[in-house]
């Protein structure tokens, strides 16, 4: 039979289907449970909600408890598989389980004598229907979402190449440094966050995770610093409709930001470009994407300056033609913003319903 995995994300999975390597000792297999369609699983992390259903058959390590009811007829697996995942479930769970650590498993009988929610099988299939059909719409924008995402990236490959071009645009494009495009290059730096004085101001200070690795239209600083933690730093003021392009911890992410700034070490802020500034920062995001993939698995840190103001960046003659990529690049990422949007909300109504109908 073949071995099965109980992960946090995906459920029950076969082990071979896994992208990790898990080694075990084939002889120790006799030792296994056998687990049939329907049988829960208390995984190894129960006290998170680790409590899931298998649509498998198959065999797990003796390190999981098996379980099933005593008369599943009368029971609907979609119910309990929501349950078991809900916030009062997990709660109860820490009363039987406190002490035990992470990577232990617990018995059916530490959990045997707990009081569970047993409506009717009718209302247990009605609520089941319910979250199937929110987790049916979740899927659904995830999907999509993805979709447009994928699509995105063909797009500004095929355009960046010139493979795709717009109707009534024939000119070539010409290969230009990014050096050459943006007039004015501003650092970065961090003032001293032990002293109150140099924070909390009026001058927006982005860092890495201030960006969004999806569009560089998506920036939002989550903090300010004064007069006094400008002037006792390296951190400078960058010109609004400036490009922030993050080349050490988080490399390759951009944004093109709409009002004034400054910015920690971990950007090249290049400001006063000869192209349009909207098509500029996702040329530039196209190339750090590239830069970024390339110093994956290896021991580089970032990418040099230098070697950033040194790139090519293939710009059309025309500006309506940069302004209609820029504008194709951005109605996508609109689209993507508004599948996700949906898609938290319905994970936040979820979580609503799961906490008010298990009370």
């Amino acid at each position: 039979m073949p071995v099965l995995s109980v992960t946090q994300d995906s459920g029950v999975v076969y082990r071979d289907d896994l992208a990790i390597d898990i080694k075990y000792e084939p002889t120790s297999l006799n030792t296994y449970k056998v687990v049939s369609p329907g049988d829960y699983i208390i995984s190894l992390r129960s006290f998170q909600g680790g409590f899931e259903r298998s649509d498998l058959e198959g065999i797990v390590s003796p390190a999981y408890t098996v379980f099933n009811f005593v008369s599943s007829e009368d029971q609907d697996g979609g119910y309990w598989s929501t349950y078991f995942k809900t916030y009062r479930f997990i709660e109860s769970l820490k009363q039987i389980i406190f002490g035990i650590r992470d990577g232990k498993a617990i018995s059916f009988g530490e959990f045997g004598s707990l009081l569970l929610n047993n409506p009717s099988l009718l209302e247990q299939q009605t609520i089941a229907k319910f979250f199937s059909i929110l987790d049916n719409l979740i899927a659904a924008h995830e999907r999509k979402c993805e979709l447009l995402k994928k699509k995105k990236a063909y797009y500004l490959q095929q355009i960046f190449s010139q493979k795709l071009r717009f109707k009534g645009f024939t000119q070539p494009w010409q290969q230009r440094k990014l050096g050459e495009i943006a007039k004015h290059q501003y650092g970065g730096g961090t003032p001293k966050t032990s002293v109150p004085q140099n924070w909390n101001g009026r001058l927006p200070w982005i860092q890495s995770s201030d960006l969004s690795e999806e569009s560089p239209l998506w920036v939002q600083a989550h903090k300010k610093i004064t007069q006094t933690g400008l002037n006792s730093s390296a951190a400078q003021i960058v010109p609004a409709h400036s490009i922030a392009i993050v080349n050490r911890v988080g490399v390759g992410k951009v944004a093109l930001l709409p009002f004034s700034y400054s910015s920690s070490q971990d950007f090249v802020n290049l400001a006063d470009f000869s192209v349009d500034i909207e098509y500029a920062a996702y040329a530039v995001s196209a190339i750090m994407k590239q830069k970024a993939k390339q110093t994956q698995g290896t021991s580089i840190k970032g990418v040099p300056q230098s070697e950033i103001l040194r790139s090519n960046i293939a710009i059309p003659q025309s500006s309506d033609e940069q302004k209609a990529i820029a504008a194709l690049c951005k109605t996508v990422d609109i689209l993507i913003a508004a599948e996700t949007e949906c898609e938290s909300l319905l994970k936040k109504n979820k979580q609503f319903y799961l906490q008010k109908m298990f009370v």
